[in-house]
């Protein structure tokens, strides 16, 4: 009988507010680029023992940003879509990775020229959560996005490209939060 209990030893977290919209304040959204891992966010965690558990949670906003460098109209019924690879690292050594993709079909067509950059509507969060045990000492988690695939395809002929003017972007929330939890204690 009795009961087992855990409690949280240590917590830490980022947030960012990237993007348009809702963030107070606005900033600029997060371009990313084939195959270059770009760091979101990082947090120590700190007091580990070996029988202790490590929580990590992260959130991340993306979506295609039309710029203003649009290379010519796009028609309707166009696919756009995308994949990013989102890791999280120990100590700058990888400890999980998970993929998301997302696809955009254009109800309209976008025209030239562009004027102000806009986000498409129906952007994406992705959220993950990665534990661990057998660790002990003070960390370093970071936060990867890497953009791994990109294709357009639809009234025009499919390509392993996406136009020019047309990128995906980290656009928030951002959040990296990282739990220290006390191994089990029995009560009697």
């Amino acid at each position: 009988m009795g009961r087992w209990t855990a409690r949280l030893k240590f917590f830490n977290f980022k947030e960012l507010n990237h993007g348009v919209g809702l963030s107070l304040p606005p900033t600029t959204p997060i371009p990313l680029a084939l195959n270059t891992p770009v760091q979101l966010a990082s947090i120590v965690l700190k007091g580990i023992n070996k029988n202790d558990r490590e929580l990590l949670e992260a959130t991340v906003g993306h979506s295609l940003i039309i710029g203003t460098n649009l290379g010519g109209n796009i028609a309707a019924g166009t696919n756009f879509n995308y994949t990013i690879l989102f890791s999280i690292t120990r100590d700058n050594s990888p400890v999980y990775a998970t993929s998301d993709t997302y696809t955009f079909t254009t109800g309209t067509v976008i025209t030239t020229p562009v004027v102000t950059p806009f986000i498409l509507p129906g952007g994406v969060t992705t959220s993950m959560i990665h534990t661990e045990t057998g660790i002990s000492g003070k960390h370093t988690y970071a936060l990867f996005a890497t953009l791994t695939a990109v294709t357009t395809a639809g009234v025009a002929a499919p390509a392993a490209t996406l136009p020019t003017g047309v990128v995906p972007n980290i656009i928030g929330p951002i959040n990296l939060s990282g739990f220290v939890i006390d191994e089990n204690e029995h009560h009697d």
